[in-house]
């Protein structure tokens, strides 16, 4: 059933889930949250890590997918953390240094953008185009060069906008999504790979409130909190300066309310459960810092989802930037 929001002229579903076991017996289903909705790539992910039935809860933001499972209204979360372009997520990276959810997987995506409309428009014909900001950032060098004039708006999702702009085929908007929200939409791709770098990964985690069993477990990651004295990041580091460990990642982040004090978010090859990797652990809380265990998770190896992957029942399943939930009402247009 559709209904029609009140001001906006925007078709949406009153269904506030998507389930993804049409062709499974019945059996009890997981419920995921994620921030987006059916088609974005976060939805990608999720089929990707998952191997049982499941059913989304889509999240408008990424404290509502914390809030879901913290609340223990959705049993997991898919969470995107990085993107090989655009950077950290750092909304996902402060939620990660308070919430109490564990790290359960990983995947990387190669993320390709497209420009979307609602039939066939001419770039010069385009007035606007809408979707998340780290999509058009991917996409930043191909915009300007390409849409010069259109207004760069910001969505909530990729596939949300996408959604939304194929529901308004009376105006000439264009949204910035993927090939596979596209198809499941009824979008028309006017072109694309638009993103800048051929290769643009995001890397998703997969959250909920359990540890990994140490046996599957080969990747940790830890958020530490330096001090204000002198050389705290040098002495911090070199703990993990020992046979058998490998640092993959090191990023800093601010500490909200201690100037020039930084969280470190840290991933190392060894899982924490380990002797090694505990003993790394023990040594960081022995020198005072303040360690957050993340969780210790199967590595990921990079990998590009296919057709088939992401259909429904699969188990392997910066320029002026405007600030907009939605499209403009339908009577501004008439």
């Amino acid at each position: 059933m559709l209904r029609k929001e009140k001001g906006t002229g925007i078709v949406r579903r009153n269904s506030t889930h998507v389930d993804h076991a049409d062709t499974w017996p019945a059996a009890p289903r997981k419920l995921v949250a994620i921030q987006g909705i059916e088609g974005s790539f976060h939805h990608q992910a999720a089929c990707e890590l998952l191997t049982e039935p499941f059913t989304i809860m889509p999240c408008t933001t990424f404290r509502q997918v914390f809030d879901a499972v913290g609340s223990g209204r959705a049993h997991s979360a898919v969470v995107a953390v990085e993107n090989s372009v655009y950077g950290s997520i750092n909304a996902v990276h402060r939620l990660l240094q308070t919430a109490t959810v564990q790290v359960q997987a990983e995947t990387c995506l190669n993320v390709d953008q497209y420009l979307i409309t609602a039939g066939s428009l001419s770039l010069e014909s385009i007035t606007d185009v809408i979707s998340q900001t780290p999509a058009l950032e991917q996409c930043e060098t191909w915009l300007g060069a390409h849409l010069p004039h259109a207004r760069l708006v910001e969505g909530d999702d990729t596939a949300m906008s996408v959604r939304d702009v194929v529901a308004r085929s009376d105006i000439r908007w264009a949204a910035v999504g993927g090939e596979h929200a596209a198809k499941r939409y009824g979008g028309t791709i006017v072109a694309g790979p638009i993103n800048d770098a051929p290769n643009n990964r995001t890397r998703f985690f997969l959250i909920d409130n359990s540890p990994v069993a140490a046996s599957m477990a080969g990747k940790t990651s830890v958020i530490v909190s330096t001090g204000p004295n002198s050389g705290s990041l040098q002495h911090s580091l070199s703990v993990f300066d020992v046979p058998g460990v490998n640092v993959s990642r090191l990023d800093s982040h601010p500490i909200p309310g201690s100037a020039w004090r930084y969280s470190l978010y840290i991933d190392f090859e060894s899982s924490n459960t380990s002797g090694l990797g505990a003993r790394i652990i023990d040594s960081l809380r022995a020198q005072m810092y303040a360690v957050t265990v993340l969780g210790s998770y199967p590595p990921s190896e990079i990998h590009r989802l296919d057709e088939d992957e992401v259909s429904v029942g699969q188990n392997a399943a910066r320029s002026s930037v405007h600030t907009a939930t939605r499209l403009p009402p339908l009577e501004s247009h008439q």
